[in-house]
């Protein structure tokens, strides 16, 4: 049989020698809104939440809003807000019928840059409040730094809204809007610029320790 590895495989069959980090993950989300994962590079952090943590969810997971889940997930890349908005726009994340509104993306962007706790309006104003809760996968967060180094501070108030963003929904104590954030190891630090964010870190971080590979060799062997 060919080994799939730690690919991102949405059928949890293919995915082994990570149960414990994902029920560790699940019950910091859970508790806390937020879930920090960190580690080195190429440690299978994305598969991780693809393969472990989103097929949990989907299953059913109790959440603020009950055991149903939305999941937007995107990259910062250059243009974080901006970013997140297409995402939460064009995947109709917060329509029961998924069919998104053509104004939609202009709309949340508008209300997002004036005010950083507006996604919990507009998740209130969707078809999905009370319904499903919302997760916010951010993958590489270390994008903020990187582009940083090329862009100068021209993007420094995008980053900040962001991080701004997150740390409103989390510590709004009715909200059901969560969030899980992919950081390499040696760009954690960074996230500690963010004023109040900071605060979040001590509660909310994993840090995802290497592949058994003695235990996945065992998996591989039983499957």
């Amino acid at each position: 049989m060919e080994f799939p590895g730690l690919s991102e495989y949405k059928n949890k069959k293919n995915f082994f020698s990570r149960e414990k980090e994902t029920e560790s993950i699940l019950e910091l989300l859970q508790n806390n809104k937020l879930v920090t994962i960190t580690s080195k590079s190429g440690t299978g952090k994305s598969s991780l939440v693809n393969s472990g943590i989103i097929p949990r969810l989907e299953n059913g997971f109790p959440g603020v809003a009950g055991r149903k889940w939305e999941i937007c997930k995107f990259r910062p890349g250059i243009s974080p807000i901006v970013n997140f908005c297409n995402k939460l726009s064009n995947s109709g994340h917060l329509y029961i019928d998924k069919k998104a509104k053509s104004s939609d993306f202009i709309n949340y962007l508008k209300q997002i840059q004036k005010d950083s706790s507006a996604l919990i309006n507009i998740y209130n104003n969707s078809e999905i409040s009370a319904k499903k809760n919302l997760l916010v996968y951010i993958d590489q967060i270390e994008d903020l730094f990187i582009y940083k180094k090329f862009f100068d501070s021209e993007n420094t108030q995008d980053d900040d809204l962001l991080i701004d963003l997150i740390y409103k929904s989390v510590k709004s104590e009715d909200s059901a809007i969560y969030f899980i954030i992919n950081v390499q190891a040696n760009y954690l630090s960074d996230l500690n610029i963010y004023g109040k964010f900071s605060e979040l870190l001590s509660s909310s971080q994993y840090v995802l320790p290497n592949i058994d590979f003695k235990k996945l060799i065992k998996n591989i062997n039983t499957y």
